[in-house]
């Protein structure tokens, strides 16, 4: 550990201070909550004292640390920031007062790592996973590393610069997939001039995949329900087959221009997504190959019309609970807008210009907060120094603004 590092208690840095609040029937309270994996608080709807049978609340202050006894090794534990001062919790919720040496900022941090709440985990009780609880004193006999409070404060706004950058990446993201909404209801679901046709009547097959006989190694992919998602095929999550064993016809393998479409299962039946390149691979019988004629559509069109029409084909499937099932003829028999074929080809310009803006923001905020997650954990852990002309460079900032 390094110099000026010490592993510590929590009980050396924070103590129990819980401000109870009696409740009157009369009274109005603003609740909080807590999120899980150290995310923070959260509003909850006000309620007057006469809808509560709690006798009494407990208040928050600034800088407290609060957490949620039940499931607390879930990361339900976390620091009070400003805006919710005042604001009240169930008696689940004991709140600590945090010593001079300890940041409220520094100790969020803390409770946003997995190995905290493993610490949470190993402090619970009680037999049935879900109803443990953590005792409130419990929680102040785990460890930490504490540095300096100085060096802290510098994790903390480094810490927040990264946060900083990856709620602009998922802002940015955000507000893309909002336009691509909006471009696929005026260009796909309702376009201007348009008639309505049968799916079948612009497509030379649609039909089912057949049973595939798994394997772990070698063969062939074969793609299921979870590889089609957001109007796209994923091939990394597939599966293979054994085409020794269960051959696959020539038709069954998917091709560039094709839709595949869920067929089974509640929460997937309905969901589409399009083939835009060249893969080897084949589908399991729960999923629909729709092969459409280029001559008669642009099969880019057809995978973005088939797409924004998956409520339309859930509501075909038939049976219950999760043995619901889209027929062959259900899909084939789906009316689309189809608007002349120069308008289905800016569309598809447009959306796959839009798509693939997406796909690198998508990008950009997977590896902003893997990178974030990354660098705060060593940082937690003391692997890297901020120097303290660090904090120079603040002071000289903040004085030539």
């Amino acid at each position: 550990m390094r110099e000026g590092w010490r592993r510590v208690r929590l009980g050396e840095a924070a103590r129990l201070d819980i401000d109870r609040v009696v409740v009157r029937p009369g009274d109005t309270y603003s609740i909080a909550g807590v999120w899980n994996a150290g995310q923070g608080l959260f509003a909850r709807p006000e309620i007057r004292g006469s809808e509560t049978t709690y006798p009494a609340l407990h208040r928050l202050h600034a800088g407290q640390l609060v957490m949620r006894k039940l499931t607390a090794w879930e990361g339900t534990i976390t620091t009070v920031t400003p805006e919710f001062d005042g604001y009240v919790v169930s008696p689940e919720f004991p709140t600590y007062t945090l010593e001079a040496a300890l940041d409220p900022g520094f100790m969020r941090l803390i409770c946003q790592r997995k190995d905290f709440w493993e610490g949470l985990r190993d402090a619970s009780t009680g037999t049935v996973q879900r109803r443990k609880r953590v005792n409130p004193h419990r929680l102040l006999e785990i460890e930490i590393d504490l540095p300096p409070l100085a060096e802290q404060r510098r994790i903390v706004d480094v810490a927040a610069v990264i946060e900083a950058s990856c709620g602009a990446a998922q802002s940015a993201l955000h507000r893309a997939q909002r336009l691509r909404t909006a471009l696929l209801a005026r260009h796909v679901a309702s376009p201007h001039s348009s008639r309505a046709v049968a799916v079948r009547e612009v497509c030379d097959l649609v039909t089912r995949g057949r049973a595939p006989a798994y394997v772990e190694a070698g063969g062939e992919l074969v793609l299921s329900q979870k590889c089609v998602r957001d109007g796209a095929v994923d091939v990394s999550v597939a599966r293979r087959t054994d085409t020794r064993t269960r051959p696959v016809a020539e038709w069954a393998w998917v091709r560039p221009g094709d839709t595949l479409v869920n067929s089974t299962g509640r929460g997937t039946v309905g969901r589409a997504g399009f083939v835009s390149g060249s893969i080897r691979a084949t589908v399991d019988s729960h999923v629909t190959i729709v092969r459409p004629d280029p001559a008669r559509v642009v099969p880019a069109f057809l995978g973005y019309a088939l797409f924004v029409r998956k409520d339309d084909l859930e509501a075909c499937a038939t049976g219950s609970t999760n043995q619901t099932e889209l027929s062959r003829e259900s899909v084939a028999s789906l009316q689309v807008n189809l608007p002349a074929r120069g308008e289905q080809i800016e569309a598809v310009k447009l959306l796959s210009s839009v798509d693939a803006y997406l796909r690198s923001l998508s990008q950009v905020a997977t590896t902003s907060g893997r990178v974030r997650e990354r660098l705060v954990s060593e940082l937690l852990s003391g692997a890297h120094e901020i120097p303290a002309a660090y904090d120079r460079l603040l002071g000289e900032a903040a004085w030539l603004s």
